[in-house]
């Protein structure tokens, strides 16, 4: 859940009834921490994937990097960290913030190359909600998302990143139901980090948010043990972050305009000491503060309108997101860490578990090969860094990585998919293919040797001159062949014809000189004419008058049919009656093969 971080209206009269004005956050600024880097050279962290994560603040830029061997069977190592003020001047709009972002990273990751960059949205800007939404197909499953989330929140379209990830499945009504995170951020911030880490030249790999972050130190399969809903909460110098969790699942996210400046204001009014006045915030809030001290009992109106803000909120994620389930317990770190008081206070409040949130306890996850700082300002900024620091891809939310993002990326590994089939059928078939003519080469090989090898049974061996004279001698024998051939034509032709040649038919005249004509180009012709050998004979048909033409038919149809003859053309017919009898008179041109 998430509400407005403005001063509300309870602070609003209380500062009017006090007669003075809500101070800036710029007025005071936590003192200046250690900004020395607890760790080893980052040479010294072997060969791993490196994350670092960058948590900006107006008063602070907290850094840490952690590292993870593909062999650490996924347990993280945090290899150093750093808590770097802001100058009072700069802020995120600035224009050499960019600069002093550029070297403050640079210093911090020395000289490591290929470290994945990942920061957070102001969390007040973060609206999320766990939903049940019906089993849909992927494709409708960001309508039914967006529209489950608009309808809790006041969602822009315009203004808003819209992002949801898919957390398993549910049962409703005895309906089973996907259980989806469905979260927003504002544009405007998302595309101001990204164009300033660019800026810098350090491109960012993913940018979550702080209840997200926080999510990562129980991993993607852990929960935090327990039913009951476990309430996280940050106190910062003007402002108080609470996130509730059930069921190892964001729930809940509060932003709240009460924060340590708040708990000790009237401790500073109240102090007759002057030395007190001038204190810093954490010097009031260390382990020295007496719990029956009259410093901690002019914090305690303060104390008990932060603890109270952070009591319903917590009865507002059990009633609302744990059917009633009380808080497990409430987990506090930040600026109020080393003040025992304060704890004991808020334990008084609640019969609940109240203790100080420390993420490296028994953690199976992360191990340390530096020391964890254990200032109450530095941790306030270090342990959401280290949280964003254990981002992955696969599994935290990422508003560069949205929805659309991942359809895309799905879109394109499906066409490389499909492309990489193709060229994998293509080179099978080039390598079918190779293998099919290395078997043909290799079977012409064989042959080939068989027949060298039958060659080289034989003497004398086949040269040149061998092949020349029996040539010569295959083509005298061919020209011999021909002109037999020609020579005895006219009487083939002769003996042809009349064997074919029925009773019927007598032949008159014979006319033939036996001659093929030479071929002749015509003027502007571009084919020869085709070369012919022809006999022209006449010829009478005495037969019924009804079988004259009949008779003459079959007879051309014998003669075409014979080897000898090629076409025939009957030039001319007639008809006449001799003596009574029907003759069929006919002159024939018959081609000569």
């Amino acid at each position: 859940m998430s509400y407005n971080s403005g001063v509300n209206s309870t602070e609003k009269l209380l500062d009017t009834i006090r007669g003075k004005q809500a101070k800036s956050k710029k007025q005071e600024k936590p003192p200046l921490a250690d900004s020395s880097q607890h760790s080893l050279p980052i040479k010294n962290a072997g060969k791993r994937v490196l994350t670092a994560g960058v948590f900006v603040e107006p008063s602070h830029i907290s850094l840490v990097l952690v590292g993870g061997g593909k062999d650490a069977g996924g347990v993280k190592e945090l290899v150093k960290w750093a808590h770097v003020p802001v100058p009072d001047e700069l802020d995120m709009d600035h224009e050499r913030f960019a600069s002093f972002l550029k070297s403050t990273i640079g210093d911090f990751l020395e000289k490591a190359g290929n470290v994945a960059i990942w920061t957070a949205i102001d969390s007040k800007n973060l609206k999320m909600r766990n939903l049940a939404i019906p089993n849909l197909a992927p494709a409708k499953l960001p309508n039914a998302a967006f529209w489950g989330l608009k309808k809790e929140v006041d969602l822009d379209p315009d203004n808003d990143i819209f992002d949801f990830h898919v957390l398993g499945t549910v049962q409703s009504n005895g309906i089973q139901k996907k259980n989806v995170i469905a979260f927003s951020g504002l544009k405007s911030e998302i595309k101001m980090l990204t164009q300033v880490f660019a800026k810098a030249g350090y491109p960012l790999t993913g940018i979550t948010a702080a209840p997200f972050a926080l999510r990562n130190f129980m991993g993607p399969n852990q929960e935090f043990p327990g039913e009951g809903p476990d309430i996280i909460v940050n106190v910062g110098r003007y402002h108080t972050e609470i996130t509730g969790f059930y069921q190892s699942k964001v729930q809940l996210v509060r932003s709240i305009r009460t924060g340590s400046h708040s708990l000790v204001e009237e401790v500073m009014d109240a102090a007759p000491d002057p030395d007190v006045k001038s204190w810093e915030v954490l010097d009031i809030l260390s382990s020295s503060l007496g719990r029956e001290s009259s410093l901690f009992v002019a914090m305690e109106p303060g104390a008990e309108r932060l603890v109270g803000k952070v009591l319903r909120t917590g009865d507002y994620c059990s009633n609302n997101y744990a059917s009633n389930e009380p808080v497990r317990q409430y987990l506090f770190f930040g600026e109020t860490d080393n003040c025992q008081p304060f704890m004991e206070y808020a334990a008084e409040q609640t019969q609940t578990e109240v203790k100080r949130f420390n993420p490296f306890e028994a953690n199976p996850l992360l191990a340390l090969s530096t020391r964890f700082p254990e200032g109450a300002g530095e941790r306030s900024g270090i342990i959401p860094a280290l949280g964003i620091a254990l981002s992955t891809k696969a599994d935290t939310p990422n508003f560069l990585n949205t929805y659309v993002q991942r359809n895309t990326q799905a879109k394109y590994r499906k066409m490389n998919a499909v492309i990489a089939g193709f060229c994998l059928v293509t080179l099978l078939g080039f390598f079918g293919c190779w293998w099919w003519q290395d078997s043909v080469l290799q079977a012409e090989s064989a042959e080939k040797n068989r027949i060298e090898a039958q060659i080289a049974k034989y003497v004398p061996r086949v040269n040149e001159d061998m092949l020349s004279q029996t040539l010569q001698l295959a083509g005298e024998r061919t020209r011999a062949i021909k002109a037999y051939a020609t020579d005895y034509l006219p009487l083939a032709v002769i003996n042809e014809l009349c064997s074919l040649t029925p009773d019927s038919i007598s032949l008159v005249s014979f006319e033939s000189d036996f001659k093929q004509e030479v071929p002749a180009k015509n003027k502007g012709a571009d084919k020869e004419k085709k070369a012919r050998r022809s006999v022209i004979f006449k010829g009478i048909v005495s037969a019924d008058y009804t079988a004259l033409e009949s008779s003459l038919t079959g007879y051309v149809i014998k003669l075409e049919d014979s080897p000898v003859f090629g076409d025939i053309m009957l030039l001319n017919k007639s008809l006449e009656s001799i003596e009574e009898r029907n003759l069929l008179k006919f002159t024939a041109d018959m081609e000569i093969l």
